[in-house]
């Protein structure tokens, strides 16, 4: 095989590489419809990466703006403008996977005109029942820790009695929650099971 037919595959391969594992272009335009299908964190700027991001690891106790599954999204008018000023001139912009929305309706009512970045795999085209998390409610007033294994004095959130919760199953010696503010924000962090009449690991869904 001569030098030129190397080259050529060479160049091929090289193409290839750079599209693989590239999202497909999504041809999305300002005011689109979207369905958010699971929780999906917000973002003030476009994703670092093409990856959703771990609202679950990145709360630790700590509130987060993340976007309540069931709510109804618009792709913001200005989503192609302001994709272009964070990426200049990059041909691949549209495939990029951050997209820039406004919060139509939410299941969280404090959610109601947000915007921001939220992944596009976090959405869908038509609406869908989102999962159902198994609810608790807290019977008297907690604290959460930021960690399964936190030390006592690291449980510094304040969680009042009647606060309605997600429980995701145990870990290690607490149970795994979230929920969200009246503000709308997002929390994820582990509570003591005494706090709790019965554990409700016993019948959390292990998310």
């Amino acid at each position: 095989m001569n030098r030129l037919a190397l080259l050529g595959i060479a160049l091929l391969a090289m193409a290839t590489g750079c599209l693989f594992g590239l999202p497909p272009p999504n041809h999305l335009h300002g005011g689109e419809t979207l369905h958010v299908a699971e929780d999906s964190e917000v973002l003030e700027v476009m994703g670092p990466g093409l990856h959703k991001e771990d609202h679950r690891r990145h709360s630790h106790g700590q509130p987060l703006h993340v976007l309540a599954a069931g709510a109804t999204v618009h792709v913001a008018a200005d989503y192609e403008q302001q994709r272009a000023l964070n990426a200049p001139n990059a041909k691949l912009a549209d495939r990029n996977p951050w997209i820039l929305v406004e919060v139509i309706e939410s299941p969280v009512e404090a959610q109601r005109g947000w915007k921001g970045w939220i992944h596009l795999q976090t959405t869908s085209a038509q609406p869908a029942p989102p999962p159902a998390p198994t609810i608790a409610l807290l019977p008297r007033a907690s604290l959460m820790c930021p960690d399964a294994d936190s030390n006592e004095l690291a449980c510094s959130v304040n969680l009042a009695a009647s606060t309605s919760l997600r429980v995701l199953g145990c870990a290690g010696k607490r149970v795994q929650v979230e929920l969200f503010t009246a503000d709308g924000l997002y929390l994820h962090g582990f509570v003591n099971p005494s706090q709790f009449p019965s554990s409700p690991c016993t019948t959390a869904s292990r998310s």
